[in-house]
């Protein structure tokens, strides 16, 4: 699927990271402040020259006549042909906007002729003797004479003929007329004719051979981009910009001359900043174009050693500081953890404020690594065919620079399907990629990235788990994981939620937020329950032993995914649990059993963090829970559905209501948390609450109203407390939901 690889051990030289000061300061002048610095010079020199009036003369003759008249002929005979062809109106109405037109158009043309001192042939009509009633000195004004008389614009004509003819003549006649010798509205009429010829040629030849797999609505579009095109040139050709191009090229040559004649160019002060200026945007447009390429160039390279990194230091998660510990009140240190972090000095952001604060910040540190926007590519184009479009992607995701996957606009096309991409294609791309790497998730021996954890979420699949040695195919499937990393950061990049839900353990280790045991319980309850809470027992290593058949020691839990048990430590198979090291066995443990497939996640990080950094992530206050539903979405929950398909396990009807109540009061994000805080899914099945397996249930603890809310995600419980009000439910709710992932039991 991949290129093959190049082994390159060393730092990649990108030209980013050896941008000069030169450089950076190239990329920091806009083109925009370039130009305008060009045109001011451009006018201080007609300034000086006694030329400014005649240009502006020029610029208003290009403007009223060139512009203006040709809109409003335009727009006329577009409302014409509107009411004609598209409206239901009467003949009367369309006939008079006709007529409406013709005139206006009659007059558009007398106007340009005007102003551009063509020709023009009056014909006098002799029925002032049909009128008697008219007064004689109207008669004889300027309107009265022009109300009796017609005039063709024969020179306006002559120029569009001209256009037509002259590059025929020009180029199948080479040598008759030189270029040398036209004048600078001849070589005008040459250039635009010679588009407009080859537009005519391109539209008739595209009307009868049509390319395929272009839709019919989208021909039109055609002729419409041929008219446009003749209008660029015919209007980036006109006077004024060709004083403007003068004196630009005029002091270029001057330079080149002097060059070649060994002596001081005789330039003025504004043709000398003009060329210092020129200068310094050939390089700019230099400096961009080699920096693009070498990003393009070390794209895969980098992904390579990034995949490098990742296989020789595979991934180690943190742990809490009372994980294991025997007698540790988990319940109350989540308390005093969650306080700590809603009730902070700072209130928390939404998470459509925190999603914004992301995608500003990593726009901003994009601009300021590469040295300025004007360097970063202006959109990321992908073609993929549907039939292979996870293999197209991945390549695409890993060969691409970053600067690339996050342009400011996005385009996907399908291949050998029609469609313009106008946002649907792109929304059906990340929805497509999504579906191909759920697909035999469900399997154990599936072939798939990505396998189905106990609770039913999402976690990267080990990649041949019985063998430390890395083969090619495995070499290919790690640079696979990678680009599915980059995928998900780009998905919330561009804010396109995907149908798939990832374990709060894994969004825990995106943020490199410290797991604890009830990250464990809720991943997979057999486990903590057959292999923890056995362990955490008073004489609970004997039973375990005795269950086992065998000794206890250092030796992981052997899982469907990772059916090869493997040393916790060094010498762990020799090493005995016993009271004095149990916790260190549960750590070791636990965290080997959350972990499974360590290369594996590392890759997926790597890629993520190419495209969203970790500081950055943590830097705009993101929980994993939020970073959850940022790649799954926002759905739409129906209180009413969701308390419908609902169990209880209590009869305080009390506190129910009150539950139910805050439910309809919370946002569509509050609720989207709350559900992926009892369930660990903030996406429902199609069928909604009615297809939730098992069913969402809601149950009432003794606990102190002091306490947090907590879960079972394996069976969909959300445990509330009997608190003394409504409010004080809220708030606890609240606190649960927006936490760092705290508050599950």
């Amino acid at each position: 699927m991949f290129p093959a690889s190049s082994s390159s051990g060393e730092r990649l030289p990108l030209l980013r990271q050896r941008a000069t000061l030169l450089g950076v300061c190239l990329l920091y002048l806009p083109n925009l402040v370039i130009f305008t610095l060009l045109y001011l010079l451009f006018l201080s020199h007609l300034y000086r020259h006694g030329m400014l009036g005649s240009w502006l003369s020029s610029v208003w003759v290009a403007f009223f006549g060139d512009i203006v008249c040709v809109l409003v002929l335009c727009s006329f005979w577009s409302v014409f042909f509107s009411l004609l062809f598209f409206a239901s109106v009467g003949r009367m109405i369309a006939v008079g906007a006709g007529t409406v037109a013709v005139v206006v158009s009659w007059i558009s043309l007398m106007v340009i002729s005007n102003l551009h001192h063509l020709q023009v042939v009056w014909w006098q009509f002799k029925l002032q003797h049909v009128i008697h009633n008219w007064p004689e000195a109207w008669m004889g004004s300027q309107l009265g004479k022009h109300m009796f008389r017609l005039g063709l614009p024969v020179g306006l004509m002559k120029v569009l003929a001209a256009t037509a003819w002259r590059p025929l003549v020009f180029w199948f006649r080479w040598g008759v007329f030189s270029a040398a010798t036209l004048q600078w509205y001849e070589l005008r009429e040459i250039a635009v004719g010679t588009v407009m010829w080859l537009c005519v040629f391109l539209v008739l030849f595209l009307t009868y051979f049509p390319l395929p797999n272009t839709p019919s609505e989208a021909r039109w579009l055609i002729p419409l981009s041929a008219v446009l095109l003749v209008a660029f040139v015919f209007y980036l050709s006109s006077e004024p910009l060709l004083w403007f191009y003068s004196f630009m090229l005029s002091s270029v040559v001057e330079v080149g001359y002097a060059g070649i004649a060994v002596r001081l160019p005789e330039l003025e002060v504004q043709e000398w900043f003009a060329v210092v200026l020129m200068s310094w945007w050939v390089l700019k447009m230099l400096y961009i174009s080699a920096s693009r390429g070498i990003e393009q160039r070390y794209a895969l390279p980098r992904v390579e050693q990034e995949v490098k990194y990742a296989l020789e230091n595979p991934f180690r998660a943190e742990l809490e500081n009372d994980f294991g510990r025997v007698g540790v009140d988990l319940e109350q240190g989540l308390e005093t953890r969650v306080s700590h972090v809603v009730l902070g000095a700072e209130p928390l952001k939404t998470l459509r404020e925190k999603h914004r604060a992301l995608i500003v910040a990593r726009q901003e540190a994009l601009q300021t690594q590469v040295g300025g926007a004007a360097a970063l590519p202006d959109n990321l184009k992908l073609s993929v065919r549907r039939e292979s479009i996870w293999g197209d992607s991945a390549r695409a995701l890993v060969e691409r620079p970053v600067s690339e996957l996050l342009a400011p606009s996005m385009t996907v096309i399908f291949v050998g399907e029609q469609g313009v991409d106008g946002g649907g294609l792109k929304r059906d791309w990340f929805d497509s990629v999504a579906k191909a790497l759920l697909e035999e998730a469900e399997q154990v021996n599936g072939k798939s990235l990505l396998a189905c954890a106990p609770d039913q979420t999402l976690v990267p699949r080990p990649i041949a788990p019985d063998s430390d040695e890395v083969s090619d195919d495995d070499q290919a499937k790690f640079r696979e994981l990678l680009a599915m990393g980059r995928f998900l950061a780009l998905s919330i990049y561009r804010d396109q939620p995907l149908p798939m839900s990832f374990s709060i353990v894994a969004c825990k280790h995106l943020l490199r937020v410290p797991v604890g045991m009830d990250d464990v319980r809720n991943l997979d309850g057999d486990f903590y329950r057959w292999r923890v809470e056995q362990v955490l027992k008073d004489g609970g290593i004997e039973e375990a032993t005795i269950a086992l058949g065998e000794p206890l020691t250092f030796l992981s839990a052997p899982t469907e995914l990772m059916p090869k048990q493997k040393e916790l430590k060094p010498g762990g198979a020799q090493t005995l649990v016993t009271e004095e090291n149990k916790t260190e066995y549960l750590q070791l443990l636990c965290e080997a059993h959350l972990c499974a497939g360590r290369r594996e996640i590392q890759c997926m990080l790597q890629g993520f963090w190419d495209l969203l950094p970790l500081e950055m992530l943590v830097r705009c206050g993101l929980t994993p829970r939020e970073v959850s539903v940022l790649i799954s979405g926002i759905s739409e929950i129906d209180p009413d559905d969701w308390r419908c398909h609902s169990e209880t396990c209590c009869d305080d009807t009390e506190v129910l209501r009150w539950f139910w109540e805050v439910v309809e009061e919370l946002t569509l994000e509050q609720r989207c948390m709350l559900l992926h805080f009892a369930t660990g899914s903030s996406r429902l099945p199609p069928g909604g609450f009615q297809d939730l397996k098992p069913k969402f249930s809601v149950d009432i603890s003794m606990d102190s109203s002091d306490h947090l809310p907590h879960s079972h995600t394996c069976v969909n419980k959300l445990v509330l407390c009997r608190y003394s009000s409504k409010d004080q439910m809220q708030e606890k709710v609240v606190q649960a939901i927006t936490s760092q992932g705290f508050g599950f039991a």
